[in-house]
């Protein structure tokens, strides 16, 4: 038998989400800062340069050497990770043609001993290509990009440059290298961390379902002890009055019983929701096959859809506020039950001006207040519960439960 209604959704809390699209973000911005910021150090040498490069290459090498990275920075923060890592891996793609399409685009050979502009600036490809998922792509652009710097030194450069375009076309390879296997390492620790995140979450799933089977039990327990126990013992009696009290709480004790049952709609809130005037009716229904003698003011105001779990949760917590109040207020104690629906809330107090106790001073092993009216309350998304009550002063018990969003 599970108790419908005392039981909060375990996964609500327990969802931040993984790391890996945080890390991907993070390190799009390092790409393309890093990128612009190597780029600008050739924006000098690109006035002087204009003149030996064929105009359309020049523009798109510009496209892709500076707007490209511009893009991807703007985009970080707010893009889809999927559509960001797509964008990483067009602009991987885009350098590496554009160091191999340079001596295309060169009209005439430089003159100076200076590189290229673009040769540098667009190496960092590879990284791209690193972020975007694709590692092994990357390692081979590093290759790439590397053996394209050296044609693209010999070839536009002056005679002589075969020592240094190899030096240079090593650098790109080694450092791009660099920066790709760190890439990855820290790709793969994400990876980890996410790994272990996801069979916490999962351990923490089953510990707070494991848990809601126990408070299950006890509420079986204890609901079984004080309520069924109670009216058999009821029916016992000689007196017809009793009698007609005990078949009510009978009565009221199988209304529970099958809203707690499997069949019920189920404890996370799924199912369909019932308008507050329904829920009222089944309040006053409640009541009445508990205690007819509780008055009841009821004041609903815009319409307020109540989920299933509520419903039960409120109407098991208020038949057993019904019944300790029955038990312990005392002879001649009247009770009244104010009801307010609106669509910030839902309020159900309960008040009697019986004997009262002190809260601070009942036992742990007093479940039926704490646990069958309090407990099932407050584990309900959403839901509370409070009792307020002193010697000879009565006791109020208020059950609330507020809609999320």
């Amino acid at each position: 038998m599970t108790r419908s209604g005392g039981r909060a959704d375990p996964r609500r809390d327990l969802d931040p989400g993984p790391l890996a699209p945080t890390a991907t973000r993070a390190l799009s911005v390092a790409y393309a800062v890093g990128g612009l910021g190597v780029a600008s150090i050739y924006v000098p040498l690109i006035p002087g340069q204009l003149p030996y490069f064929h105009l359309p290459w020049t523009m798109a090498a510009l496209a892709v050497t500076y707007l490209l990275p511009l893009g991807v920075l703007l985009a970080a923060p707010v893009a889809p990770v999927g559509a960001l890592r797509r964008v990483l891996a067009v602009a991987g793609v885009l350098g590496t043609l554009t160091l191999w399409t340079l001596p295309l685009g060169l009209r005439t050979p430089l003159v100076s001993l200076d590189p290229p502009w673009v040769i540098l600036a667009v190496t960092s490809s590879a990284v791209a290509m690193a972020i975007a998922g694709h590692g092994r792509t990357a390692w081979a652009l590093s290759v790439l990009n590397g053996l394209a710097i050296t044609l693209d030194r010999v070839l536009a450069g002056p005679p002589g440059l075969g020592p240094t375009a190899l030096r240079d076309g090593a650098w790109s390879v080694v450092l791009s290298s660099v920066i790709v296997g760190l890439v990855m390492l820290t790709q793969q620790a994400i990876r980890t961390v996410d790994a272990a995140t996801a069979t916490a979450r999962a351990e923490l799933r089953e510990a707070a379902h494991r848990q809601v089977a126990r408070d299950d039990r006890r509420w079986s327990r204890q609901f079984l002890h004080d309520e069924v126990l109670s009216v058999l013992n009821l029916a016992d009696r000689e007196d017809p009055a009793l009698r007609d009290v005990a078949r009510r709480r009978a009565r009221s004790a199988l209304i529970t019983l099958n809203l707690a049952s499997p069949a019920s709609p189920p404890t996370t809130g799924d199912g369909p929701g019932v308008p507050a005037r329904e829920l009222l009716a089944r309040v006053r229904e409640t009541v009445a096959d508990i205690d007819p003698g509780t008055t009841m003011e009821a004041e609903l105001h815009d319409h307020l859809v109540v989920p299933a779990a509520v419903r039960t949760a409120v109407l098991a917590a208020l038949g057993e506020a019904l019944r300790n109040s029955l038990r312990h207020a005392g002879p001649g104690t009247s009770r009244r039950l104010r009801v307010r629906a609106d669509r910030d809330e839902l309020r159900l107090a309960l008040e009697d001006d019986g004997r009262g106790f002190d809260p601070a001073r009942v036992g742990a092993d007093r479940l039926g207040m704490a646990e069958s009216v309090l407990a099932g309350m407050r584990r309900l998304p959403g839901g509370g519960a409070e009792v307020r009550s002193a010697p000879d002063r009565g006791t109020t018990v208020t059950l609330t439960w507020t809609p999320e969003g």
